[in-house]
């Protein structure tokens, strides 16, 4: 599960400086919620890490969330990227049976 937790905290730090670059140069409202985003996958990453099922549930969802934010960014290819692989590794047999006992 170790690869979940990487994936979804490199998605968080990426997504953290998309936003906070975003948020640096155009000062709009969308960044300022990417950085919430943000913060809130490395919290879920905590509770992955602690094989918290309810944390595997907001990981996909945050990371569903963050395709449409990544979209309107400028490293929208790179986001989304990082988005799907980590929704299909979260979504694969073994890592959904481990946090869905």
């Amino acid at each position: 599960m170790t690869i979940a937790i990487f994936l979804l905290i490199a998605n968080a730090l990426t997504g953290l400086f998309v936003a906070g670059v975003g948020l640096a140069v155009w000062e709009d409202a969308l960044s300022a919620v990417g950085i919430v985003i943000a913060a809130l996958a490395l919290w879920a990453a905590l509770g992955m890490m602690r094989d918290d099922p309810s944390a595997w549930n907001f990981a996909i969802f945050l990371n569903i969330l963050g395709i449409p934010l990544y979209a309107l960014s400028f490293l929208a290819f790179e986001g989304i990227i990082l988005c799907v692989i980590t929704l299909v590794y979260l979504n694969l047999p073994q890592v959904k049976q481990h946090f869905t006992r």
